[in-house]
């Protein structure tokens, strides 16, 4: 009986040290995720050549890919970005036009970034050379080929020299518009909204002297595409006063509008007024009384939201004389 119950122990010690026994094993952790892949990417710029030069209100193609090497797929266009050593982001997407880069000689570069992180870049150089009137002007935001939903408002931030290098800084001296909406706003920085449906070139231009006096412009462009909100439930309408109004600095007005989605009405802070022009909204709700509009041509805005989220705008021009 002894010698059985020794054979027992000694074999269930081996089970044990052998990782036999149900329940008494040790094994690694399965972390239940592979390691990534390291894959390469080439980029590729195929417009412009390097070495090109250009004046500052020429209109330059920028073309490129991206692709993995080992599946020859093409990365999405939202992953590539140019920049310049100068400006900074000037680009997104394969294909976009613009012109108001910085005057100099311009390192652009376009990195592709993959979905594990991964980085591919290419590289050319451009010269850019100053118009004739000497006026400079260089739009920074957005990149030429950001997309947007045309309900969004957007920020445009450009900058502006004269023929000794001055800054142009008086904001009525700045004029933003696109060949589809017309007029988008005065100043360095603009924030307009209700864009139509399509692609759209954006022009900066802007105005000042030269040294006999006379008023010399220069001028910038960018594309912008914009995407349907698919907000067709919403029915919108400013009331008052009509587009294109015009009132002198510091005197007040109403603007009145109403928004309904299935005969509901939308009212209060889901509905918000905003002007280009203007860093906050100016108002809230169907009625908004404004007594502080800045001079210059407004593009006023009426947003609404509903309850289950979705949004739409439209819009007006009134121009503040002083």
């Amino acid at each position: 009986m002894k010698s059985l119950l020794k054979s027992f122990f000694f074999l269930t010690l081996f089970m044990i040290s052998s990782g036999l026994f149900p329940g008494c094993s040790e094994s690694e952790p399965d972390s239940g995720t592979n390691p990534p892949i390291n894959r390469t990417i080439t980029v590729s710029i195929n417009e412009p050549a390097t070495g090109i030069s250009f004046s500052q209100p020429d209109v330059i193609r920028f073309n490129g890919s991206a692709k993995y090497d080992d599946t020859n797929s093409s990365l999405a266009p939202e992953t590539l970005v140019w920049t310049s050593n100068i400006d900074g982001i000037i680009g997104v997407g394969n294909t976009y036009r613009r012109s108001g880069l910085s005057t100099g000689s311009h390192t652009i570069t376009l990195t592709a970034t993959g979905s594990a992180g991964e980085i591919g870049n290419a590289i050319i150089e451009l010269a850019n050379n100053r118009i004739g009137n000497g006026i400079t002007v260089i739009i920074d935001s957005p990149p030429s080929g950001t997309s947007l939903k045309s309900h969004d408002l957007l920020e445009f931030t450009g900058r502006a020299f004269d023929r000794d290098n001055n800054p142009i800084t008086n904001r009525l001296d700045f004029q933003w518009s696109s060949n589809f909406d017309q007029i988008l706003g005065n100043g360095s920085r603009i924030v307009p909204g209700d864009f139509t449906t399509g692609l759209h070139t954006i022009t900066l231009i802007a105005t000042a002297r030269d040294g006999s006096g006379l008023e010399v412009a220069g001028r910038a462009d960018i594309e912008l595409s914009v995407e349907n909100d698919n907000s067709g439930d919403i029915s919108m309408a400013i009331l008052q006063p009509q587009s294109g109004f015009q009132l002198r600095l510091g005197e007040e007005i109403t603007f009145v509008g109403e928004a309904t989605e299935n005969n509901s009405r939308i009212m209060g802070s889901d509905l918000v007024w905003t002007s280009s022009m203007h860093d906050d909204p100016i108002g809230l709700g169907e009625t908004c009384i404004v007594n502080n509009m800045l001079p210059g041509i407004h593009r006023v805005t009426m947003k609404a939201t509903t309850s289950s989220g979705k949004k739409s705008v439209t819009s007006i021009i009134v121009n503040v004389i002083e």
